[in-house]
């Protein structure tokens, strides 16, 4: 039910939301602009509470005296790729439940559209840009050009250059997970399949994997980087396979990378787990689905999307940003499980 005050004003307001939720004003701030972490349980009965009242940020007066819309730009690099499907998702759900409009860009891996599509949404009217980079120089002509444009929101990859802030998840926490899980299950020698060198969620997961692994006696003997985010790291790891026999396990930078694997050593005539065990990173809706299903580093992907719109708002108003990172937890399945016992 709608309080008595936002029927009588015709729109529910801050106030009418963190009274129906039972928490601060503040707190439903936080919540909307993902400036601060909030317990679970009190981030859904905010949102919950906004649904209910149908809670709309005063938007348009900061977007238009800014001269902007309130639409919003998203840029994907593969929108074929569930885990950014997911992304757009959450994003979607986000930007209707506060009042934006969303329209989105697919760069289908080709940096050069990348850096047009981003180009083309800072020199437009929209309220903010999100973008899902998938180059490590994707904000280099950003920096070069220097000129003022609407705020710049990184997702998945906080990549240098002139953004406000990036939503992304605790991706070294992710790397020791797989690393630890290799080691339970009795595996020895790991290689690992990177994203494109130089991006910021690879290096942080292949840096904390390796770590960890040498703390728990797992060797990690091969290390290859994929050229896009797809399949064509497939050719590495079978190159790996062939130099070094006694690798037993593999930790795909993410979840279609690991699926072409698992094509590729199926027709190798290698079992997995039995010969070789193999873990993907992201968790996309799939990863249940194959066979083997995949173990996964699971990443909250429309959760990545919700918190980069619900930060919008706050950075039209002039709220001071705050990087977001998100946990993520390890799903076992059967691409590690079931194998040899461990040691």
């Amino acid at each position: 039910m709608r309080s008595q005050g936002a029927r009588a004003r015709g729109r529910a307001g801050l106030k009418d939301v963190a009274r129906a939720a039972g928490v601060s004003v503040a707190t439903v701030s936080y919540v909307l602009s993902g400036k601060r972490a909030v317990a679970e349980p009190t981030r859904q009965r905010v949102l919950a509470a906004v649904e209910e009242l149908g809670y709309r940020r005063n938007l348009s007066a900061a977007a238009l005296r800014d001269g902007h819309s309130s639409a919003l730009a998203l840029i994907t690099p593969d929108v074929t790729n569930p885990f950014y499907t997911e992304i757009l998702v959450g994003a979607e759900e986000m930007a209707a439940r506060i009042g934006f409009s969303l329209w989105l860009r697919n760069a289908q891996l080709d940096a050069d559209r990348e850096r047009r599509y981003l180009a083309d949404a800072l020199a437009s009217d929209c309220a903010a840009v999100l973008l899902a980079p998938f180059t490590p120089d994707a904000l280099a002509a950003l920096d070069e050009d220097g000129g003022p444009h609407p705020p710049l929101v990184l997702i998945d990859e906080p990549v240098a250059g002139r953004s406000v802030m990036s939503v992304s998840v605790d991706n070294r926490a992710g790397g020791r997970l797989v690393a630890e899980h290799f080691a339970a299950i009795g595996r020895k020698r790991a290689a690992v399949l990177g994203a494109p060198e130089g991006m910021p969620t690879s290096v942080s997961r292949i840096e904390s994997f390796v770590q960890r692994a040498a703390e728990l006696g797992l060797s990690v003997p091969a290390i290859g980087t994929a050229h896009r985010r797809t399949g064509d790291a497939v050719d590495q790891a079978l190159g790996m396979l062939d130099a070094d026999p006694a690798i037993d396990c593999f930790f795909a930078g993410d979840d279609l990378l690991a699926v072409h694997l698992l094509r590729a050593l199926a027709r190798r005539g290698l079992r997995v787990p039995e010969d070789v065990a193999v873990c993907g990173f992201d968790d996309i809706p799939w990863a249940s689905l194959v066979t083997p299903a995949l173990t996964s580093v699971a990443q909250p992907a429309r959760e990545l999307g919700r918190r980069a719109v619900a930060a919008v708002p706050g950075l039209l108003e002039g709220e001071e940003p705050g990087d977001v990172v998100l946990p993520v937890e390890l799903i076992a399945r059967s691409s590690t499980m079931g194998g040899r016992p461990s040691s």
